[in-house]
C-alpha cells in the first residue's frame, strides 16, 4: 500500500487512522479521522465525506484527499462502537471509490479520481 500512496499526485492530501505511521513512511502528515477522537459515538453511521464542517471530509469529498484505512480501523472504532465497529467501518466507506485494497489496508476516494483510467 505504501507504494500506491507514494504514487499519488503530490497535491492529494491524506486522511488516515494511522497518522504517525504514514508520516514516518511517506513523510506526509495526514489528517486524522476526527470521529476517532470523540468522546461519544455518532450512531447515524454516515459515509466519510458527508460532514462538510470537517475540513478533512470536505477535502475528501472535493477530490483533494485520499482516505487510507489500515486494518486497525476496526479496533480503533471499537472504543466508540463496541461490537458494531465493523458495521461502522462498512458504512464509513459505503459507495466510495476503492482505489486499492490489500491485507495492509485500503485506499478510498470519494469518487473515481481523474488520474485513474
Amino acid at each position: 500500500m505504501l507504494e500506491k500512496i507514494r504514487k499519488l499526485p503530490d497535491d492529494i492530501k491524506l486522511i488516515s487512522n494511522e497518522g504517525p505511521y504514514l508520516l514516518f513512511h511517506v513523510n506526509k502528515f495526514p489528517y486524522l479521522i476526527r470521529e476517532l477522537n470523540q468522546d461519544a459515538p455518532e450512531w447515524d453511521f454516515a459515509v466519510y465525506g458527508s460532514d462538510k464542517t470537517d475540513q478533512a471530509q470536505n477535502d475528501f469529498s472535493q477530490g483533494r484527499a485520499a482516505l487510507i484505512l489500515f486494518p486497525s480501523i476496526v479496533d480503533d472504532f471499537s472504543t466508540l462502537y463496541g461490537d458494531k465497529a465493523a458495521v461502522r467501518v462498512e458504512k464509513l466507506t459505503e459507495g466510495l471509490f476503492l482505489y486499492y485494497s490489500g491485507e495492509d489496508g485500503d485506499i478510498y476516494f470519494y469518487q473515481q479520481p481523474d488520474f485513474v483510467p
